[in-house]
């Protein structure tokens, strides 16, 4: 009796733990880059955030709270609750201001002063732990650690960390762009093809390509608008991609960088990101000949890229979820080599999203999800015929094989899993 006594007790606090509120906004990126109070996504680009407002679901616990823009369809909870999916509770603004719950923590895709603005009563609701954060007031500092230049500086710090003659390699220079003369600069010194991008962006937006031997030269109105308004644009050297991948860490108040994991992802001929594999190692990835090298490759530089950023002490500014694209390129001597720091995203991402996903799946499903816009109702007709023809199976408890809408169909931007 004294033992249950006892375990009760210990259990309380988990059971009176006030819920997290997530928010899918995934044009924080642009938001940061606008510097605006008053920020709201272009028309395509909000369709897509209403669209997909649920995605969160996969990363939050069964008691928190998925902010969405209104009442979710039934026929996507119910399809959900037949497959096992644990949910959280869906709710709109008005109705998290309205009921006055308090709130363990505020839980964005991304922070952004827009976002700071629009949510400063939710962030009231919250715990007082979470408002002494850095995170939660939004400073000028904020909005350069989320710019290209925190990729800049990592691969800085990575360098001196990388074996000579390993797998993982570092080659390329990232030059800043501050004018149309310094591009001009840029693509005098540079041999080959050249990837100007914008300082605040995201999912391969804000990209342009330029092929000097080939004749493909840069829009130059496109880089004197974009130093205008964002102050900067950088240019790199274009790495002949066989892979796209992730490395994904959280930032603890503390000081801590823990390593949750890496990631496969698609992209489309636009560079752009369509979805993600859904195992660790996939089927596709260990069937490559380099396979051994990509895994050894991997592994390094996950306790390299954990050892540099935990020496970049991030959470003076922020703590949370932290994702670094990498690519696994081509090099002109035929062999591969891992770059492990492209991209840094001081956000959540798809990538962190697959990983919280994969724990819901059964250990030896493989697969993949992807993302795509449909016209008129097509996504909904999509839903309905392939779940018609290739349903949702479970085995033990846990998602097996099928295919499986991960948003609400209603939309035009569909997410789906196909498991095999």
């Amino acid at each position: 009796m004294l033992f249950l006594q006892a375990l009760c007790h210990a259990l309380i606090p988990f059971c009176l733990q006030s819920p997290d509120l997530y928010l899918f906004n995934p044009t924080c990126d642009i938001a940061v880059g606008n510097n605006s109070i008053s920020y709201t996504p272009a028309r395509g680009l909000l369709l897509f955030e209403t669209d997909t407002a649920t995605l969160p679901m996969w990363l939050a616990r069964c008691d928190d709270m998925v902010c969405v823009p209104a009442t979710v369809d039934v026929p996507f909870l119910d399809l959900m609750t037949q497959c096992g999916i644990s949910l959280p509770r869906f709710v709109t603004l008005g109705e998290v201001l309205g009921g006055q719950e308090s709130l363990r923590r505020f839980v964005p895709w991304g922070w952004s002063r827009a976002t700071h603005h629009a949510y400063a009563d939710v962030m009231r609701l919250c715990d007082a732990s979470f408002r002494a954060l850095p995170v939660a007031l939004w400073q000028p500092a904020h909005r350069e650690l989320m710019s290209r230049l925190t990729a800049i500086a990592l691969a800085d710090v990575l360098r001196p960390l990388v074996p000579e003659g390993s797998p993982v390699q570092l080659p390329m220079s990232t030059r800043i762009i501050r004018s149309v003369s310094q591009a001009h600069d840029v693509l005098e010194g540079f041999s080959g093809r050249v990837i100007f991008k914008a300082p605040w962006s995201a999912s391969g937006r804000g990209l342009m390509m330029c092929d000097v031997p080939a004749g493909r030269l840069p829009d130059m109105r496109w880089v004197e608008g974009s130093v205008r308004q964002q102050g900067f644009l950088t240019a790199e050297p274009f790495l002949n991609n066989e892979i796209d991948l992730s490395f994904h860490f959280e930032i603890h108040p503390g000081g801590e960088v823990e390593y949750v994991g890496h990631n496969f992802f698609n992209t489309n001929d636009k560079g752009r990101f369509t979805g993600c594999l859904l195992a660790a190692w996939p089927d596709e990835v260990m069937r490559r000949d380099d396979a051994a090298r990509l895994r050894a490759a991997v592994e390094l530089a996950a306790v390299a890229l954990r050892q540099a950023l935990a020496g970049m002490a991030i959470h003076r500014l922020y703590s949370g979820p932290l994702g670094v694209d990498a690519l696994w390129y081509r090099a002109d001597d035929g062999s591969c080599y891992l770059h492990p720091a492209i991209e840094t995203n001081i956000r959540y991402t798809m990538g962190r999203l697959n990983i919280s996903l994969r724990q819901r799946l059964h250990p030896s499903a493989q697969g993949h999800w992807q993302m795509e816009q449909f016209a008129g109702n097509g996504f909904g007709e999509f839903c309905e015929s392939h779940l018609r023809q290739s349903p949702p199976v479970l085995e033990a408890g846990q998602l097996r094989s099928g295919i499986l809408p991960m948003v609400p169909w209603g939309g035009s931007w569909g997410a789906w899993l196909v498991l095999r």
